[in-house]
């Protein structure tokens, strides 16, 4: 997660904390744990929601 926060940040200058739960929550499902394919998920799911906005 703190790749994409990184990335949002160097592009943004605003530093946004995104919620690591829903990517360990589709993690436990479908990911097999591996970073590429989180990252992958990410790209194909229009990004990841913020970390005050999921449960």
């Amino acid at each position: 997660m703190a790749t994409v926060e990184s990335a949002h940040y160097i592009k943004t200058e605003h530093l946004v904390p995104l919620s690591k739960q829903q990517l360990v929550d589709y993690a436990d499902i479908a990911l097999n744990h591996t970073s590429r394919r989180a990252l992958e998920w990410i790209a194909e799911n229009d990004g990841i929601t913020m970390q005050l906005d999921y449960p």
